[in-house]
């Protein structure tokens, strides 16, 4: 739900996959496509920010927090396991 606890249709996401939600409550999604990148949506303003993913075509899924916040999450064609800071946004 967004804000004021209603549903929000966010049209700048390209699809979202493996949602999660920080401590904060905005929501954290992969995109499962060719031009794969990590996004976010801010909770309280519904701003998406997105980041490209290293590998081109690896398909990110299957994201997950570490205690200390960052987010590791698998590619599924790159066949690699990736940690991403969300303080550098490395």
């Amino acid at each position: 739900m967004g804000p004021l606890g209603r549903f929000s249709h966010i049209p700048e996401t390209d699809g979202g996959y493996g949602l999660i939600l920080d401590k904060d409550g905005n929501c954290w999604y992969a995109e499962f496509k060719e031009n794969d990148k990590l996004g976010k949506i801010d909770a309280n303003t519904l701003k998406v920010t997105t980041w490209a993913i290293p590998t081109l075509g690896g398909r990110p899924r299957r994201l997950t927090f570490a205690p200390d916040g960052s987010i590791s999450f698998a590619e599924f064609t790159g066949g690699k396991i990736r940690h991403f800071d969300p303080q550098t946004g490395t």
